[in-house]
């Protein structure tokens, strides 16, 4: 929780209306340079991490997953966890997986921030291992809410060469600037949605709810979309 410290307003930007302020750490802070987890599974050699009835809360780093990073061909495994609040500038505010295998169950993706690129809540990179094997995400029964992305996807971004598998996740409240609020899909990806929820996300772009891209097949069942907004918002005389 909290790493690596208080971050607050760069005291040399000058403050000028409509510029997002700048964030440095506090006096006696270190830099933010990296998640406050990080699987890093190089040279080959696969790592795993499991976490469990555990929290993952206001992180903050100028790399991709502030609160966890999954990188290599690492599996990451998520049960009965929450990961909230948690901001980045890269990709994936609470959690980036540059490829591998994810598993989350029964959690809680709530309120996380890409400042400066895509996923606010998750980003799949969907990178394939060494020979070839592509990875896989599967997030089961698990609430991806209020998170938030500069670009695309602010829930959850699916990219690369992977897999992956919703099933009954509530995928509400998200926001984006570019497209796919709730859901963004793109690059060699397969998508396979089950009794998944899509409601009140918005985005400045296309694809409310969801937008997907991929070259590969998109399977959307027993699912539901409402009230979820694309396009240009109004701007009030």
């Amino acid at each position: 929780v909290d790493n690596p410290g208080l971050m607050i307003a760069d005291p040399t930007q000058p403050q000028i209306p409509g510029e997002e302020i700048e964030l440095v750490p506090a006096p006696g802070v270190y830099e933010p340079d990296s998640p406050a987890i990080a699987n890093e599974a190089q040279f080959d050699v696969e790592g795993t991490i499991k976490i469990t009835d555990s929290l993952i809360s206001g992180n903050f780093a100028h790399h991709d997953g502030a609160g966890l990073m999954n990188g290599g061909s690492g599996t990451i495994v998520l049960e009965r966890t929450t990961v909230t609040k948690n901001r980045t500038t890269a990709g994936g505010g609470g959690i980036y997986s540059s490829g591998g295998y994810v598993t989350i169950r029964d959690s809680q993706i709530t309120e996380n921030e890409s400042l400066g690129a895509d996923g606010g809540g998750f980003y799949s990179g969907g990178a394939s291992s060494k020979i070839g094997l592509r990875g896989k995400v599967e997030i089961t029964n698990t609430l991806v809410a209020r998170n938030s992305a500069v670009a695309s996807g602010g829930g959850i971004v699916n990219d690369g060469d992977g897999h992956m598998v919703l099933t009954d996740v509530q995928i509400l409240d998200n926001h984006s600037h570019d497209a796919g609020a709730g859901l963004f899909s793109e690059g060699r990806t397969s998508l396979t949605v089950l009794r998944t929820t899509f409601s009140r996300n918005e985005t400045e772009n296309e694809g409310g709810g969801a937008w997907t891209g991929g070259e590969r097949l998109v399977t959307i069942t027993d699912s539901v979309f409402s009230h979820n907004k694309a396009g240009v918002p109004e701007i009030d005389p």
